[in-house]
């Protein structure tokens, strides 16, 4: 398996502009799944809405990792969408969307 741990913002949240950092860890495993990249998000409490921070995971195509890394357009037509943040690409934007909610997230490159 290979992974990697960064920090990232929660941009946006239910439409609210938040500014949150979170830890994010991104993990390919091509014994498991080589076509997958796993989101694993750890929440603060106060997002979370509860005690203690929350890991919320999401799983997405490692071919939609590879297209939004190369976009300024959203890539993407499920529940997570991703783009270059600027033409600098430092910044790659993930957007998320479930029955919950949506939420942005800013993530380095």
């Amino acid at each position: 398996m290979i992974s990697r741990k960064f920090e990232g913002i929660v941009a946006r949240t239910q439409g609210r502009i938040t500014d949150v950092v979170i830890g994010v860890e991104l993990a390919w495993d091509p014994d498991t799944d080589p076509l997958a990249v796993t989101m694993i998000c750890t929440l603060p409490s106060y997002l979370a809405g509860g005690e203690g921070e929350a890991e919320v995971v999401w799983i997405f195509g490692r071919q939609l990792l590879n297209d939004g890394l190369k976009s300024l357009a959203p890539t993407g037509s499920g529940d997570v969408k991703m783009r270059l943040a600027s033409v600098a690409r430092v910044n790659l934007i993930v957007c998320l969307t479930s029955p919950e909610g949506h939420a942005d997230l800013l993530l380095p490159v």
